[in-house]
């Protein structure tokens, strides 16, 4: 890489455009760039930065640090750009950060995006690449090899922070190299393998936790044995190589114990139900004893109980026969009381009915009631006809009616429809005028509209020439206010300046030692030296006022710059403006806005009015159409009118005949029929009564007859011996209880073995039942027991089998583990195998430093005169500290090794330097051999004496064998004379500016 061209714009403290050939400064090799502290030496190394990555180095590229010139005019853009040769390339980046600028309109600022520009020239001319910020970025750190931290290493070579190299620690050390060979793919392996180890780890104390928790489960189903409480448990430590053997043997002891127990349990089971059946048969023959001897005793009661209710069998046998002779004429008796009942109700209906007959028939037989009858349904057929007039004379009614009411609304539409057809000529001519005039409106706004846009700027730029005009005037007061103050604070100084120039002897007598050569004449001797005279002014006093001067001219100048920008934004108003004043302009403004208000106000209208007009036509046509409907349709109801009115007539008087006095037919005809039902229901009832009472005869006789068969000497004692069935049933239920308990005790007293039991003592069935309830118990006990064994035994096999699994499993996780454990301790510097304790990180780094030193050497042997020589150290750190970054230097004439922080101040500017040097070019062939043909030193020069600063301008010289140019940036005066090619920052008031100079060389 070599640079060519840097322009500078506005940066830093450049505020005008500055131009570096970096051609012209290369040729001699060396080049210096120099000038006072704060005029911009480390400015042009940033934008050298900042052209090629967007960025400055690190501190200097803080939060809210702008890389703006405060000395810069407002309207000057900040850009840099850098003309390089890069992997062949002729390249050109152009960059302008993020920054404030005025508003092309108005007051105020506005803020302008960052931008990029890459062009390429290709021998001809300069051709775009790209305005990305990302891919110039991407291009330029392909091309270059290098990052940002790298480039300000390798490139812009900082030898403060070398210098703090060389006397850090080795974590200081490693962090700087991380950041120059990009390390972090080998930091990524030790995390990576600390998460596995982590991993792995997690599964083995995983795998533990479910082995011991099967083991604490062992230990619950094994139970309460002694031998197994007493049984330690194994420590939970992954990789524990005791744990599987000590869970196996705690198992077997467990399962060996339960089967023991269980053979036990088997046993005294055994025992237990042979005695259990003996108490079963004893208690069972106690409880038949005891029933046998209480059916006896039963027995006895109940057949004594049986002889006392005999004189009660005896009466309930004699009901029993009179209520089944009874029962023989208990037909005739229902059929005798159905039928009374049935003529006494025939005799009410029939006197009921008689007394709504009219009197001519209160006394007629059924055959006078039939006639009377058959003729009122003759009368009521013959109505029939007559209800279909009634109802077509009240159709015609309605129908009449209906006619009228259209003849009454066709008439109110009629009249309507002739007031609006006489309106009609007037209506449509006010409508056609409206349309007219908004047509008229829409045109005038048109023409208000385009000349009221104008107005109302011209009206806006004359209010801002107004409002200019102020700020012009209070402007230009200010203005002469500063200019008063910055000539008095001129004035002032300059005093204040030749007031100190009359007493400097007495100031420069003030610097005098005795026995050193004075400044000014050289003399060691100082006999007379000035004092200082009342009123001296010293130095401070001098800059004081100086700065106070420069402040009011700071002031003056500013009010100037502003009373500029206000002076011409008021032209620019006033051309906008033109001749008139503002009221003219306001007062024809507001007349525009008015009128084009109430044209556009009427002009809205216009669609509305061609509807309406539209809308007045359309309905002109349809009432026209109406009214020759309507009296074509009045015609045509007159006629149907006249025709309804005779067939009504004629009707009406047929009806009346046949109404008979009633007010409709169908009146008459619900007269009829409630006669018509008067006379039938009577004749009803009369049939009725003289059915009932021939039965009733008949049922007295047959009632005589069957109570004389059954053996009763009259009605009435039959009738008294008939029972209900529920109390003959009921009396038949007990004679046959009787039966069946007679009979039942009888075969109970034929049982032998009842009666051998009674002459048995008593038996003791609950004390049998005791006995064989413990023994039960005792039974249960011993099969609960029994089980639970089983079900131990059992559990305890599953537990086992399952530990046994679970303990296989383990044994290849707990070799991953190990395996994994031992690669991340070594990886990490933790392992006992890593004598040196060297994370592998700060192992490629120490290898990285050891190319480092060794290039560097090359130059500080020859800086030195032979004398150091650096050397790489990875010699184990003491306490727990790591090792791999130590950095020694050997002293060849004194052969001893110690480390980098003892050297002395231009020892350690000639390590820097060298290390720096060694840097960039392990660096440069770290990046793929990327020539770096353009190199910065910063500072440090001033800690040699003569001897040494040629020495190093000799290996800095020394660099053009690789066509390499070296720039040195610093304070030191004696490189002025010894560098010829020059690059001066020259400090000023309005800002700083580089100048190209070319030294004579001192012999």
């Amino acid at each position: 890489m070599r640079l060519h061209r840097l322009r500078i714009t506005a940066f830093g403290p450049f505020a005008e455009p500055q131009e570096i050939d970096f051609d012209a400064l290369s040729g001699a090799g060396i080049f210096l760039l120099h000038g006072p502290t704060g005029a911009g030496k480390t400015s042009v190394l940033d934008a050298v930065c900042y052209a090629l990555y967007g960025s400055v180095p690190g501190p200097r590229q803080a939060p809210g640090t702008s890389l703006r010139s405060d000395h810069a005019d407002a309207g000057t853009p900040t850009e840099v750009a850098l003309e390089l040769t890069a992997g062949g390339r002729r390249l050109e980046i152009t960059r302008r950060p993020e920054q404030d600028r005025p508003k092309k309109r108005g007051t105020g600022t506005t803020k302008d995006k960052a931008q990029s520009w890459l062009r390429e020239y290709d021998g001809e001319r300069w051709q775009a690449l790209s305005r990305s910020h990302q891919e110039i970025g991407e291009e330029i750190e392909q091309l270059l090899g290098m990052s940002r931290e790298q480039f300000c290493q390798v490139v812009l070579l900082p030898q403060g922070e070398f210098a703090k190299f060389l006397r850090a620690d080795e974590a200081a050390r490693g962090r700087l190299l991380g950041r120059l060979f990009d390390t972090r793919r080998f930091a990524a392996v030790e995390t990576l393998l600390a998460e596995r180890r982590r991993a792995a780890e997690a599964k083995v104390r995983a795998g533990d936790e479910k082995v011991l928790g099967t083991a604490q489960r062992l230990a619950q189903a094994a139970g309460d044995s002694a031998d197994l409480r007493a049984w330690p448990l194994p420590g939970h430590q992954p990789g524990d190589p005791g744990l599987a053997g000590a869970v196996r043997a705690w198992a077997a002891v467990a399962r060996c114990a339960a089967r023991e127990r269980l053979t036990v349990a088997e046993y005294a089971l055994a025992a237990v139900e042979g005695r259990h059946a003996a108490a079963r048969r004893a208690a069972g023959e106690a409880r038949e004893l005891d029933r046998l001897q209480r059916r006896h005793a039963e027995t006895a009661r109940r057949t004594a109980l049986l002889a006392e209710a005999e004189p009660e069998r005896e009466r309930v046998r004699a009901l029993l026969d009179r209520a089944r002779r009874g029962a023989l004429a208990a037909p005739a008796l229902e059929l005798r009381g159905a039928a009374s009942a049935a003529h006494l109700s025939a005799a009410h209906a029939e006197a009921a009915a008689r007394a709504q007959l009219p009197p001519s028939l209160a006394e007629a037989g059924t055959e006078q009631l039939s006639a009377v009858e058959q003729r009122l349904r003759e009368d009521l057929g013959a109505l029939g006809a007559a209800q279909r007039s009634e109802q077509r004379s009240a159709e015609i009614g309605r129908e009449r009616a209906t006619l009228e009411r259209e003849a009454r609304d066709a008439e109110e539409l009629l009249r309507d429809s002739a007031d609006w057809l006489a309106r009609w000529e007037a209506t449509r001519t006010a409508l056609a005028e409206r349309v007219d005039a908004a047509q008229q409106a829409a045109t005038l706004a048109e023409q208000l509209a385009g000349r009221l846009e104008p107005a109302r700027m011209h009206l806006t730029a004359s209010q801002r020439r107004d409002a200019l005009d102020a700020d012009a005037q209070r402007a230009e007061g200010e203005l002469l206010s500063v200019r008063e103050e910055s000539t008095a604070a001129r004035e002032r100084w300059l005093e204040l300046k030749e007031a100190r120039l009359r007493g400097i002897a007495a100031e420069l007598a003030e610097a005098l030692v005795a026995g050193e050569a004075c400044t000014v004449c050289g003399s060691a001797e100082h006999p007379a030296p000035a004092r200082p005279a009342p009123g001296h002014v010293d130095r401070a006093a001098e800059d004081a006022a100086h700065a106070r001067y420069e402040q009011a001219e700071g002031r003056r100048a500013a009010v100037e710059r502003k009373l500029a920008a206000v002076q011409e934004a008021r032209a620019e108003a006033a051309a906008a403006a033109g001749e008139a004043t503002t009221a003219e302009l306001l007062a024809l403004t507001s007349d525009l806005s008015s009128r084009h208000a109430a044209a556009h106000a009427a002009a809205a209208g216009l669609h509305a009015a061609r509807e309406r007009l539209a809308g007045a036509e359309r309905e002109h046509t349809v009432r026209s159409s109406d009214r020759l409907d309507a009296e074509r349709r009045a015609a045509g109801r007159a006629s149907r009118r006249e025709a309804l009115d005779q067939e009504q007539a004629s009707l009406e008087a047929e009806l009346a005949l046949v109404r008979d006095g009633a007010p409709t037919v169908a009146a008459r005809a619900r007269t009829l029929e409630d006669r018509v039902r008067m006379v039938t229901g009577a004749a009803a009832a009369l049939r009725r009564a003289e059915d009932t009472a021939a039965r009733l005869k008949e049922a007295d006789a047959q009632l005589a007859d069957a109570a004389f068969k059954a053996g009763f000497d009259t009605v009435e004692a039959a009738a008294d011996a008939v029972l209900p069935d529920y109390e003959r049933t009921a009396l038949q239920r007990r004679l046959d209880a009787w039966q069946a308990e007679e009979a039942m005790l009888a075969d109970r007293l034929g049982e032998t073995d009842t009666a051998l039991a009674a002459t048995l003592p008593p038996a003791a069935p609950d004390a049998a039942e005791a006995y064989e309830a413990r023994a039960a118990a005792k039974l249960r006990t011993a099969g609960s027991a029994v089980d639970a064994a089983r079900v131990r035994c059992a559990e305890l096999d599953r537990l086992s089998r399952q530990a046994e699994q679970e303990l296989r499993a383990l044994g290849p996780l707990r070799e991953a583990y190990d395996r994994v454990a031992r690669l991340a301790g070594l990886t990490a510097g933790t392992s006992a195998d890593n004598e040196r304790k060297m994370r592998l990180e700060a192992y490629v780094l120490a290898a990285r430093l050891e190319q480092v030193a060794a290039a560097a050497t090359v130059r500080l042997l020859r800086m030195s005169g032979g004398r150091y020589t650096l050397v790489h150290s990875d010699a184990k750190a003491s306490g727990r500290g790591r090792s791999g970054l130590g950095l020694h230097v050997v002293d060849a004439w004194t052969g001893s090794e110690r480390d980098t922080a003892t050297l002395s101040g231009g020892e350690t500017f000639f390590a820097s330097l060298a290390l720096a040097l060694g840097l960039a070019d392990v660096v440069t062939d770290e990046a793929g051999g990327m020539r770096l043909d353009t190199l910065f030193i910063d500072e440090g020069f001033g800690s040699l004496d003569d001897q040494a600063l040629d020495e190093v301008l000799d290996v800095l010289d020394s660099l053009r064998e690789r066509d390499r140019s070296v720039g040195i940036v610093s304070h030191v005066a004696d490189l002025r004379t010894r560098v010829q090619a020059q690059l001066e920052i020259v400090k000023q008031r309005g800002g700083s500016e580089v100048r190209h100079r070319t030294a004579s060389l001192r012999d």
